[in-house]
């Protein structure tokens, strides 16, 4: 099983925006935070997937919580800060796994995004989300693809954009993904994988994957955590294209 190093960071922007009836818990406005993600390991294409993801699962979101972690004295001086969200997933069915396949657990709870405060009231926190991507709705059933991250002892999905809602076995159906402007997110706007198995049901999404084939510059470093296997693969790659570039006749440069 590789180790895995790195997950997705997100850095807080200033923009507080209202969602409106974009829960199925309830029609009520919900205030969030969106912030921006960056990513340590490639994916945005179905070559990254089957590169670097452990399992491709469906799972249903069971329990959405905030850490409660204690306030720092930062936190407290500044009176603003946030806490990480929790999410706890049943694994329904794992679609795709690679050769060095280790099962997911049947549940699983994960960090993802955060709740933010300001003016000191914890009690008064909003999450934090990332555009173009699933806020995780109770009861909600999604599309994973997940790395197993050893250095923070958690599985958790490659990228937020690379999450899509799965209800009734239809990949796309469902929570609907809303961009910064809190408007549903264009297609194009979503990841590379998002947008082609979108629409996809279970079998022809097994099948995809099953179809394309790893990095062929990352895969003899399999054995190595994903992070460095990522990087390996890149200085690979680099190496071969030098490798083509014949050197400048400088004969008649004189």
């Amino acid at each position: 099983m590789k180790s895995r190093v790195g997950k997705v960071v997100l850095q807080m922007s200033a923009a507080v925006v209202v969602l409106s009836g974009c829960t199925t818990a309830s029609d009520d406005e919900v205030r969030v935070m969106m912030g921006e993600g960056l990513a340590v390991l490639p994916a945005e294409s179905l070559t990254d997937w089957v590169t670097y993801v452990d399992a491709v699962v469906v799972a249903k979101v069971t329990e959405k919580a905030q850490s409660r972690e204690a306030v720092s004295l930062d936190e407290r001086e500044s009176g603003e800060g946030y806490a990480v969200q929790l999410v706890t997933f049943d694994v329904l069915e794992t679609l795709w796994h690679p050769d060095t396949y280790e099962a997911p657990p049947e549940s699983f709870t994960m960090s993802y995004n955060a709740y933010v405060w300001t003016n000191g009231d914890v009690d008064k926190a909003i999450p934090l989300v990332e555009p173009d991507a699933v806020r995780f709705e109770v009861g909600g059933t999604y599309l994973l693809p997940l790395v197993d991250y050893a250095t923070f002892e958690e599985w958790a999905p490659i990228l937020p954009s690379s999450v899509l809602p799965f209800e009734d076995g239809i990949a796309g159906q469902g929570e609907t993904i809303l961009g910064g402007d809190s408007k549903p997110s264009p297609r194009f706007a979503l990841s590379g994988p998002a947008q082609q198995l979108w629409g996809l049901d279970r079998q022809e999404i097994i099948n995809k994957l099953n179809t394309t084939p790893p990095d062929p510059y990352a895969t003899p470093f399999a054995d190595l955590p994903a992070e460095e296997q990522y990087q390996q693969a890149v200085r690979a790659a680099e190496a071969d294209r030098s490798d083509g570039i014949e050197e400048p006749d400088t004969r008649f440069n004189d």
